[in-house]
């Protein structure tokens, strides 16, 4: 009659005794788990393979008053990465953007001000569009995606 303690808790086979390793199970126990290198991008830093960035805030350890913004980073050597493919906004540009806004909105609707606040605005958001559109071709290969900062 076979105990409790000679079955095997993953497949429920027979074992010889208690301190037994299972036959069926072992090969699955001792194979090297090489999925986690596997993926698409390749981290500059230690060179593994991976298919998401961990998404973590950035600057680490920061104080409670200090502003934070989320940096992808790699999940085996954990080091702060920079996605070529995202342009870096500075706060300053959205800061400006947003006053020009705010300006149009008191001007009055016959001034050539506002005309030109318009086309001030336009230009910008044309600029910024070329920017993400050239980083968006500047990654030829998927797998150098990111670089270290």
């Amino acid at each position: 009659m076979p105990n409790k303690k000679n079955i095997c808790e993953n497949c429920g086979s027979l074992l010889v005794n208690q301190n037994a390793i299972c036959k069926v199970c072992e090969p699955e126990f001792l194979a090297p788990k090489t999925d986690q290198y596997n993926g698409i991008y390749r981290c500059p830093e230690c060179r593994h393979l991976f298919d998401k960035a961990r998404s973590t805030l950035w600057p680490p350890n920061a104080k409670w008053y200090c502003p934070q913004t989320f940096r992808p980073q790699c999940p085996h050597c954990l080091v702060f990465l920079r996605d070529k493919k995202a342009i870096d906004k500075g706060s300053w540009e959205f800061r400006i953007l947003y006053y020009f806004y705010i300006i149009y909105l008191f001007l009055p609707r016959t001034s050539e001000i506002r005309i030109g606040l318009i086309s001030l605005i336009a230009i910008w958001c044309a600029i910024d569009i070329v920017r993400w559109l050239r980083a968006r071709k500047s990654v030829l290969n998927e797998e150098d995606r990111y670089a270290s900062l």
